[in-house]
């Protein structure tokens, strides 16, 4: 297994198919503590890989306490899944999505048989792509029906005409989430200096 843990990755970028700050694809693991910031993604080859900022993917692999604030997809056809992407079997616990601009998916994408446990998907920005396999963009995509979100908030989540784009899935994703606040007003302390913390 790995440990990445207390670490701050700044502007990063990914000309590949990988994650700009961390891409952990083999479980069992653990990130935790880390914090990415203003990470981008330009060209890359394959059109759909998963987590712009961080990915962790495989059975036992577990991301906790991380922040992602400020992921950027850039170029003609980037259509990156997810800020995160939490695939093949890992989870994402206890973590910040806030302010991500991606197409498809601009918070977290969850894959099969992987889960998302009290987190918060705020604040994000979802372009409108040439995917329909993905149909309407949102900040939250549950992308297979083994994939679980739970006691989660999502909000002031948008597409890129201004609509509300808090989450979505395939077929059936509702039965998937339990728990959850989504979109309505959170009562975030301070959402414009992102302070994501609840008011009493």
């Amino acid at each position: 297994g790995y440990l990445i843990t207390n670490c701050v990755f700044d502007s990063c970028t990914s000309r590949g198919n990988s994650a700009a700050a961390i891409s952990a694809l083999r479980g069992p693991g653990l990130v935790v503590d880390c914090v990415m910031t203003n990470c981008m993604c330009r060209e890359q080859a394959n059109p759909h890989p998963y987590g712009l900022a961080l990915q962790v993917s495989g059975t036992g692999a577990v991301a906790d306490r991380c922040r992602v604030y400020g992921a950027v997809c850039e170029g003609l056809g980037v259509e990156r899944r997810g800020a995160v992407g939490v695939t093949g079997g890992a989870t994402l616990r206890n973590s910040l999505v806030a302010g991500c601009r991606a197409a498809l998916c601009s918070g977290i994408y969850v894959g099969a048989n992987s889960a998302v446990e009290n987190c918060t998907v705020a604040s994000n920005t979802t372009l409108t792509a040439t995917d329909e396999a993905l149909h309407a963009p949102q900040a939250l995509w549950l992308a297979n029906a083994t994939a679980t979100v739970t006691n989660t908030i999502s909000s002031l989540n948008v597409d890129d005409t201004g609509a509300a784009a808090n989450i979505g899935g395939v077929d059936g994703w509702e039965a998937n989430v339990g728990n959850c606040f989504i979109g309505g007003d959170a009562h975030f302390k301070n959402p414009r200096k992102w302070n994501f913390r609840i008011r009493s």
